[in-house]
């Protein structure tokens, strides 16, 4: 390919952090042209997200290693999710012409043009040149297709084939988007099954698995990515997920856990593939290894307001959930101040409303006070205003955690129904974590019968203590076992060290409830004197 370079009206971005090499393909870029204020410069991540959501660009120039870091992947990505995004602008990357290995990452990723690195002034305007002119191309195919020029437009796609180098499939991605774009389904496949019988290339067959995915075309969509793991090709992240998918239909979750560990360690810069692995280990209940899954996310990486809100979010409940297994709590004030800081990022109100966000912060507050107090009515309130499923799987645990049990029961078939509707990896993670739930479930109506048990043969105390255990959300659960408690003498008891946590436990709750309605409420000493004369009667029999 050659063409004319007139770079006066063309803006162009260098995406390089070592400043010199930066400034000196500016240089070079002027010398051949190009105009001072459209020549731009990002040298980090927050610069460039600035510049590519501010300005159309005709060029992107990137390298894709800094400091023996791979940064090139994300910035592509990072451009592929914005909402300047355009085939118009072709994205050209830097990468070391003597690392084999590197080049071949590079390609896989598929940008517009690759610049090897050393290289001199004739090679980068040579370079720019063809990317310019790959631009045009691009446009004219649009146009043609526009205009319903179709014979023409695939005559363009087949010259580009029959190119000698690199093969370029610009033309056919222009092609295939818009048939996509006007519901043509049937004419992309075709472009696509005709490409993939041209060529030896991964891109043909994972367009066709994600249309067929678009539209719900689950099984043809797992047929093609057996396909395409037999025909050798790279480990690519949407194959990877309908294969760690297909694990968990079948029960393998151990599987599942490697394909997506193996998934996050390739592409760190895809964070919904770093939620969704958190979310695996959850499901299993690793919750130290979700942990630090979400530690390594790439925070330059979150392509939005929403994603950086869902990672927070489950940060703070693992870590809530790893504080009440050992029986402890996070710092109060700091989990405000955390609370606070995603609060502000929510008030555009990105999925959920303000208030529908305040209230979750607030029985998360709560919960970590070690007060399950809680009106079920105002959390099947707050559920129901709930969108983001995250949120609703949190709202799950609290509610189990208490011992609103009526609640789960009502909540969980519906979201069970959604998943087994919707057919993805996420969707089959949340199955997997509202299986344990009901696995919980069970375990604790099974107790709540026990319970109703003892108290039908006249032992009050055991089924008081239960209840007060595995549903400490309704206060009188507390105030009648610790009113039991100094009714009847314990001492004997073959459970007693257990009564004896569940009654500090309970004192503890009723105390707390006490105190939030009033610092002074005159009930409090009434209270520590039941503790007292109970902890005195226990301590005689010792």
């Amino acid at each position: 390919m050659a063409g004319n370079l007139d770079l006066r009206n063309k803006r162009i971005l260098i995406v390089e952090e070592n400043s010199m090499l930066s400034s000196s393909i500016k240089n070079m870029l002027k010398k051949m042209g190009g105009a001072e204020d459209k020549v731009h410069k990002a040298q980090n991540v927050v610069t460039y997200r600035q510049l590519i959501n501010q300005y159309s660009f005709d060029v992107i120039i990137c390298s894709y290693m800094s400091q023996k870091r791979v940064v090139g992947a994300k910035y592509f990505f990072l451009y592929q999710q914005s909402r300047s995004f355009s085939r118009d602008c072709s994205f050209v990357m830097i990468a070391n012409s003597s690392d084999e290995a590197q080049l071949k990452e590079v390609q896989e990723l598929e940008p517009d043009n690759i610049l090897g690195h050393p290289f001199n002034y004739i090679q980068l305007k040579q370079t720019v040149s063809v990317s310019l002119l790959k631009r045009d191309i691009l446009t004219a195919v649009h146009k043609h297709l526009v205009l319903g020029y179709f014979e023409s437009v695939m005559n363009i796609c087949d010259a580009q084939l029959k190119r000698k180098g690199e093969k370029w499939f610009g033309c056919h991605k222009v092609v295939v988007d818009y048939y996509a774009e006007q519901n043509n389904y049937g004419a992309a496949f075709e472009v696509l099954e005709r490409l993939h019988q041209q060529v030896k290339h991964p891109w043909p067959l994972i367009k066709q698995i994600t249309l067929h995915l678009q539209i719900g075309n689950d099984d043809k969509a797992l047929a093609l990515a057996h396909e395409y793991e037999l025909l050798g090709y790279p480990e690519d992240p949407i194959v990877s997920q309908i294969t760690a998918y297909q694990s968990l239909l079948d029960s393998n979750v151990e599987r599942a856990v490697t394909v997506m560990s193996n998934l996050c360690q390739r592409f760190p810069h895809r964070v919904e593939l770093t939620i969704n692995c958190s979310m695996l280990h959850v499901g299993v209940g690793e919750y130290h290894k979700a942990l630090c899954c979400l530690a390594k996310a790439d925070d330059d990486a979150i392509v939005s307001d929403a994603q950086r809100i869902e990672i927070e979010e489950l940060r703070l409940f693992l870590d809530l959930i790893i504080a009440f297994q050992i029986k402890g709590k996070l710092n109060p004030a700091s989990l405000k101040a955390t609370l606070n800081q995603i609060l502000v990022l929510a008030q555009p109100s990105v999925i959920d409303s303000r208030k529908v966000t305040k209230g979750l912060y607030q029985l998360l507050l709560q919960m970590n006070s070690c007060n399950p107090v809680y009106s079920p009515k105002r959390l099947d309130v707050l559920y129901a205003q709930t969108h983001w499923q995250h949120r609703k799987l949190i709202l799950i645990a609290v509610a189990l955690h208490i011992g609103c049990l009526g609640l789960v029961q009502q909540w969980v078939p519906g979201l069970q129904q959604q998943n087994v509707s919707k057919k993805s990896l996420a969707a089959a993670v949340n199955g997997l974590i509202l299986k344990r739930v009901d696995a919980r479930l069970a375990s604790k109506l099974d107790a709540i019968k026990i319970a109703r048990a003892k108290e039908s043969s006249g032992s009050m105390v055991d089924s008081l203590a239960i209840k007060a255990k595995e549903a400490p959300y309704y206060i009188n659960h507390h105030s009648h076992f610790i009113n039991a408690m100094l009714k009847y003498n314990v001492a004997d008891h073959p459970d007693r060290q257990s009564l004896e946590q569940q009654f500090t436990a309970s004192i503890d709750i009723v105390i707390a409830n006490l105190m939030k309605q009033d610092p002074m409420h005159p009930k409090v000493n009434k209270i520590l004197q039941a503790k007292q004369i109970v902890e005195q009667r226990l301590a005689s029999f010792a």
